[in-house]
């Protein structure tokens, strides 16, 4: 959908940002359902115990590079703030040299 945005509303940015594992309240109610919660809650359990989050400071980060990032080549992808590349010195190269890169479109539908 975010393509399909970025493509037809040319004066808007659009971007999808999953921050990955943040340590937030979000995940209190998993921990409180115990095992009802199925495999989500001895995911949850081990994160906390391997103290394995994204800090909230990366995501901002994050955020503000893509938000300031020129409009023609950062919009209509999904990223990563745990994953993808964004923070590397050559990333605004990297997506103007690949204009799939971090996005969801089908490729190939006709073989």
């Amino acid at each position: 959908m975010v393509e399909l945005l970025a493509a037809e509303i040319e004066d808007v940015k659009f971007l999808i940002i999953g921050p990955g594992w943040v340590n937030t309240k979000i995940h209190q109610s998993v921990l409180e359902a115990g095992e009802r919660a199925g495999h989500s809650y001895s995911l949850t359990k081990q994160k906390f115990k391997d103290n394995d989050f994204v800090p909230m400071s990366k995501v901002v980060r994050c955020c503000n590079k893509l938000i300031l990032a020129p409009k023609e080549i950062f919009t209509g992808r999904n990223y990563s703030v745990a994953n993808d590349q964004w923070d590397k010195s050559d990333f605004q190269k990297l997506l103007k040299n690949n204009p799939d890169m971090y996005k969801l479109r089908r490729y190939l539908n006709d073989i």
